[in-house]
């Protein structure tokens, strides 16, 4: 209770975080599946354990993926737009600096 009292005096507050839950993070969700296909497999070299990865791997479409994402709640719109920023950023100094320097 003393370090809520002096986090709140000094004018901030303290936010619990919510409890941590799988069912809400799109990776544990992803892992499920791919642990669950590497026991399917059964390999047992290093071989056949990496082709076992790489048959799991390809049965994740990106649809699939997108419905991980949305079942956590992520907003795929708002991430899509964010991630097209990003890259429209990057190519404005990349272009920027190709210009600055001469090279074309």
């Amino acid at each position: 209770m003393a370090v809520r009292q002096a986090i709140e005096a000094a004018g901030a507050s303290l936010r619990d975080l919510p409890p941590y839950s799988p069912d809400f993070n799109p990776i544990e969700m992803a892992f499920a599946k791919l642990k669950a296909a590497l026991r399917a497999a059964e390999a047992r070299t290093i071989p056949d354990l990496w082709q076992a990865i790489a048959d799991a791997l390809r049965r994740f479409t990106p649809q699939e993926c997108a419905n991980y994402l949305a079942a956590a709640r992520y907003d795929a719109t708002r991430m899509e737009k964010a991630r097209r920023n990003r890259w429209e950023r990057v190519a404005a100094l990349s272009s920027a600096a190709r210009v600055g320097s001469g090279v074309r």
